[in-house]
């Protein structure tokens, strides 16, 4: 090497996820899940049914809320802005 010349430093790789985990933990909660209701029947669904329906109420939140009102609250926002450019544009006139 000359003198003077500096040494690239070697780029770090990150390491990269896996979804090897992921699978452990769902096919253990599948695990779980499938035990209880053999176990304990028509009370062990129940069970699963009452857990799935109060997973699925921040999904229906989000989807009311989070998504749907905010297209709407874009769409008005958009509009009120052509109308302030619009009402700028006409007192340069």
């Amino acid at each position: 090497m000359v003198q003077g010349e500096t040494q690239k430093p070697r780029e770090t790789q990150k390491p990269r996820g896996s979804l090897l985990p992921v699978l452990i933990v769902l096919s253990g909660a599948v695990t779980v899940v499938m035990g209880l209701i053999v176990l304990t029947g028509r009370a062990g669904l129940l069970m699963v049914l009452a857990v799935a329906a109060l997973l699925l109420l921040p999904l229906l939140h989000y989807l009311t809320w989070g998504w749907w009102l905010s297209k709407i609250i874009r769409r008005e926002q958009e509009a009120e802005d052509a109308r302030r450019e619009n009402a700028d544009r006409g007192e340069d006139r």
